[in-house]
């Protein structure tokens, strides 16, 4: 139930007063009655996070390289997060925080699926925490502030 405090809290303090957005209340609406389920809390709560800071445009591109454009693949890709928030490849100059080819998969499947989609696809709950990591990451930087319900909710786990 902690996932419902965050949503809160995330909304709360982060969506611009006095202004609708029908996109995100849809987004809510969508994974309100799987946070409040243990087996779909985590990937609904990681679902909503992605599709929040998308649909803000301030998720990162993790399709090409921030620093030359090439495809982001197969090859190894880093996460840069010495408070620069974007993906880069193998060949660029690397942050200190690598993101595997399964993880990459899992943030396409999201981002290229329904909901109900993704909780059919069979993803390691590992592969799921380390994205909620990144994103949460992500969050973090990109609203520059630190929410107090992550840090319960990892304090839980």
């Amino acid at each position: 139930m902690l996932e419902l405090s965050f949503l809160a809290e995330l909304l709360a303090d982060t969506t611009p007063e006095g202004e609708p957005s029908d996109t995100v209340f849809r987004l809510v609406l969508l994974v309100l009655p799987h946070l409040t389920q243990p087996a779909t809390a985590n990937l609904a709560q990681l679902y909503f996070e992605i599709w929040y800071l998308k649909l803000a445009g301030l998720y990162p591109s993790h399709r090409h390289c921030h620093l030359c454009q090439a495809a982001l693949g197969e090859d190894s890709v880093v996460f840069v997060e010495a408070g620069r928030p974007f993906f880069v490849c193998g060949r660029c100059p690397r942050g200190s925080r690598s993101v595997s080819a399964d993880v990459v998969a899992l943030l396409d499947s999201i981002c290229r699926s329904h909901l109900a989609d993704v909780f059919r696809l069979d993803f390691p709950t590992s592969d799921v925490a380390e994205l909620r990591s990144v994103t949460e990451f992500l969050l973090q930087q990109t609203f520059e502030r630190s929410f107090r319900s992550l840090k319960l909710i990892y304090r839980q786990t």
